[in-house]
């Protein structure tokens, strides 16, 4: 068979082969052409980049003002860290060695309840026998470990309005930073909140009010966050304060990143 018979009998099929490596050959020149204008851009922003990290960010007087303001911004951090976060006693804190979490903090509380009920007894001040817990008992050891802090500033607070002379403590109340456990996190400053109104005489709770802010006794004030004090309605001898104290944990770090 000739070549003229053979393209006579098949050219449907070699036109279609033909037609295929035409529309190949094109295929392969537009992909080679695009990649090659798109690894050029590429390697063009690569060479800028590397010639921009070679340059300096900053000049190294700009570099020493920036670590000196880093410094005196830790500074003042550090100073408002030491003057209002909470410093809990050893007695309120949890021990390594001391046991399941859950059993240290109901020892402690017994502890702590035995002992400023007894003392409040001895001087006639009345208080709610729950010292301001909540009716269900914290499980997990982070929320323990800050209503054992809490528990550390209403005893705190007991102790420092007997000695001022009030006449009882009507309410107490414990509220853990509602952020705690959230999944937006608690943010810069947390705060426990205890709540309380006292009643006695505006003398005494003046008295009361202005030796919270006294550090001679536990070494550090306790943070008012907002009080009331006002005239009994019933009493005319008699005065009421609404105190709310905060429990203050700061999660505020200053760095300078070089």
């Amino acid at each position: 068979m000739d070549l003229g018979d053979y393209w006579q009998e098949n050219k449907k099929f070699l036109t279609l082969v033909f037609g295929g490596i035409i529309v190949f050959l094109i295929g392969q020149m537009l992909i080679g052409s695009t990649l090659t204008s798109k690894l050029s851009a590429a390697n063009k922003k690569v060479s800028t980049a590397t010639k921009e990290l070679r340059k300096e960010m900053y000049t190294s007087r700009q570099l020493a003002d920036l670590t000196a303001e880093n410094e005196k911004l830790q500074a003042a951090v550090d100073t408002l860290r030491e003057t209002v976060e909470f410093q809990v006693r050893d007695e309120f804190r949890l021990q390594d060695t001391g046991g399941r979490v859950t059993n240290q903090f109901f020892s402690i509380i017994s502890t702590a309840r035995d002992a400023i009920l007894k003392h409040a007894g001895r001087e006639g001040v009345r208080l709610p026998d729950h010292l301001g817990l909540p009716g269900l008992s914290p499980t997990h050891e982070d929320e323990i470990v800050r209503t054992l802090e809490a528990i550390d500033v209403v005893d705190r607070s007991l102790r420092l309005g007997i000695s001022a002379g009030v006449g009882r403590f009507d309410s107490l109340s414990i509220k853990l930073d509602p952020a705690l456990g959230s999944r937006d996190g608690i943010g810069s400053i947390e705060r426990t909140r205890v709540k309380m109104k006292v009643s006695g005489t505006a003398a005494s709770l003046l008295r009361f009010l202005s030796s919270t802010q006294d550090t001679s006794t536990y070494g550090q004030a306790l943070v008012v966050e907002e009080f009331l004090l006002q005239p009994a309605r019933r009493k005319s001898d008699e005065a009421t304060l609404e105190l709310t104290l905060n429990v203050v944990r700061f999660h505020v770090e200053v760095e300078l990143e070089g």
